[in-house]
């Protein structure tokens, strides 16, 4: 380590322009300069601001560590650490395990620690300090990287983030993408049998759908007005349903919406299903809509697409193992829409990938407003009419729904609207794409009792919003599902693929794939027999293994496998094998219909 770390002359301030690294696009009016501290150790100073303590850095860094073991000790199933914010190289010094003394120091030393440090000059000065352990991530986009393939606790370097926007938008970024991958893993652990199920399932329902690159471009210049179910829908549909100027704008619902639009016999352009539940199939039990585009997750519920007979397209799903029945289905684009959790962020994806040159969204309530829950007519406020019962009441079963999550009151035109932990996740990402989209699409909304968003013009009626509006201009009208002279919804309107579908190589990379699985089986009766064909089945145990992240996550730690986790992969490639089985006898029945 060079010796000016440790005890430094007197540095002449010395200005130079902070290239600030991260989320931001332009130079940011930031300078970085250079002072020496009261032991004569050296600190960087942003704007005149030091970035650590001006009597003892040393000590601050060593005080550091120990607010960061305590948050440690509380999350005992994560080993890796990463700290938005060094400041100086002190704080590295401290973690090294040359410097572990003491009971902090050698507790340190069972982390992995990685450090985040967006302001560019005192990154280099951090590098140039020495060669260290731990490792250095210079803005938010490498750290994100870094943490998509493990779990990590972010910890703010709190002096720093609190007073500068660098550091404090850093851990913003680095914060929510380690929320996103912790909500994704528990999804997965949550939902991942029943996705596998559903895949299978659902695999000979998906062959003779489209993709989603058909529609890519098919709205341009046209408005969009997305339908939610919440309860301001009951509002404004009959004025939709009812509108003269139907064909200059494209409706998109959700499934939960579509048993209010064919209430008021309104047939959407497009409508999408993304759950895996079960349930789900009450939104889709009546009368399919023959003109309407069905967008299906592969891991909805069968039970969705049981009665649908309009055309249908496929979304590409993440999960491996749809990715993988995917290949073997020929459907090979990547392209898919953005996942936030809900079906209405889904939607709301779809009339940017349209390239919709605006959006009205309806029926965004993201809350209880009056105590309501849902659109009246939709399938879950109707069910209650046959599921009532003197001890279980429809007002009951309303509050359960209402409060069954944390409460968290949102903002709303008057004051604030009763929401939930669950909405006000989706509230956030209405907010961050609305202003991340502004000069992409224009936003619009219909006026509820709901949440406020913070951007998009607010209109009282639909009849306000059409007379605001000029007529369209396109010269890229919407190609119906049934137009000959569309070549980007041919394969929609006949239900084929867009590439060729040979079924008996598909059956026959199905059987294959369930030998693995049975192969699987077999190995994993044994830790020396597993380790022994980890690479003839990595398909089959990356397949297998994919709704048990957590336990992945602690053999690559480890670095040897548990009787726990291999009989878990035992059963669960019988259940894929079991699973193939019935696939494979539902494609030989298919072929014989078709």
């Amino acid at each position: 380590m060079e010796q000016d770390l440790d005890r430094s002359k007197a540095h002449d301030s010395q200005r130079t322009e902070a290239n600030i690294a991260g989320p931001q696009k332009q130079s940011a009016p930031y300078t970085v300069t250079w002072q020496t501290a009261r032991t004569g150790l050296k600190i960087a100073c942003l704007n005149d601001r030091p970035l650590a303590s001006v009597y003892d850095p040393q000590k601050e860094a060593q005080r550091l560590l120990d607010g960061l073991l305590a948050l440690a000790r509380q999350h005992s199933d994560i080993r890796h650490i990463m700290i938005v914010g060094a400041g100086s190289p002190y704080l590295l010094e401290a973690l090294e395990p040359a410097a572990a003394s003491g009971p902090a120091g050698v507790e340190a030393l069972q982390w992995e620690f990685s450090i985040v440090e967006p302001v560019a000059d005192v990154y280099q000065w951090i590098r140039a300090s020495g060669n260290w352990r731990t490792s250095i991530f210079k803005s938010a986009a490498e750290a994100q990287q870094y943490i998509q393939s493990r779990a990590v606790l972010v910890f703010p370097n709190r002096p720093l983030v609190s007073a500068f926007e660098v550091y404090r938008r850093t851990f913003d970024e680095v914060e929510q993408s380690a929320n996103q991958r912790q909500i994704n893993l528990n999804t997965l652990n949550k939902f991942g049998p029943l996705w596998v199920r559903n895949l299978y399932s659902n695999f000979t329902e998906f062959l003779n759908a489209g993709e989603l690159v058909e529609l890519q471009g098919a709205g341009k210049g046209k408005a969009a007005v997305l339908l939610g179910a919440g309860p301001s829908l009951t509002d404004h549909l009959p004025a939709i349903a009812a509108s003269p100027r139907r064909d200059e704008f494209l409706i998109i619902a959700v499934d939960t919406a579509l048993s209010v639009c064919r209430m008021h016999g309104l047939e959407p352009d497009f409508a999408l299903t993304v759950d895996p539940q079960p349930i789900n199939f009450y939104h889709m039990a009546g009368e399919s809509f023959r003109r309407t585009i069905l967008i299906a997750d592969p891991a909805c519920s069968p039970l969705a697409l049981r009665r649908w007979k309009g055309p249908l397209l496929r979304l590409q799903n993440p999960f491996p193992l749809s990715r993988e029945l995917a290949r073997i289905s020929n459907h090979l684009n990547e392209d898919s829409l953005g996942y936030g959790g809900s079906v209405s962020t889904n939607a709301y994806d779809l009339a940017l990938y349209l390239e919709c040159s605006e959006v009205l969204m309806v029926g965004q309530d993201l809350s209880f407003p009056a105590s309501r829950v849902h659109a009246s007519g939709a399938a879950l406020e109707e069910l209650w009419g046959f599921r009532e019962k003197r001890l279980s009441s429809r007002e009951t079963g309303n509050y359960r729904q209402r409060f069954s999550v944390p409460v968290v009151p949102l903002p709303s035109e008057t004051d604030t609207v009763h929401s939930n932990d669950k909405l006000n996740v989706f509230y956030n990402w209405f907010n961050q794409r609305f202003a991340r989209d502004a000069e992409r699409i224009r936003i619009s909304l219909l006026r509820s009792a709901g949440v406020r968003f913070s951007r998009g013009d607010i209109y009282d009626t639909f009849s306000q919003w059409e007379q605001g509006r000029s007529s369209p201009t396109s010269d890229h009208p919407l190609p119906r599902p049934d137009s000959n002279s569309s070549q980007a919804l041919k394969s929609v309107s006949a239900k084929h693929p867009s590439s060729p579908f040979n079924l008996s190589r598909a059956c026959g990379a199905l059987s294959e794939l369930r030998q693995e699985f049975q192969d699987l089986v077999s190995a994993a009766r044994s830790e020396a027999a597993l380790f022994e064909n980890l690479q003839r089945l990595s398909r089959a145990i990356r397949l297998a293994g994919t709704g048990m992240q957590a336990e992945v996550e602690r053999l690559q730690r480890s670095g040897r496998i548990n009787d726990e986790f291999r009989k878990t992969l035992q059963t669960q490639a019988e259940l894929h094998s079991q699973l193939l089985l019935r696939t494979i006898r539902r494609l030989e029945v298919w072929q014989d219909a078709y």
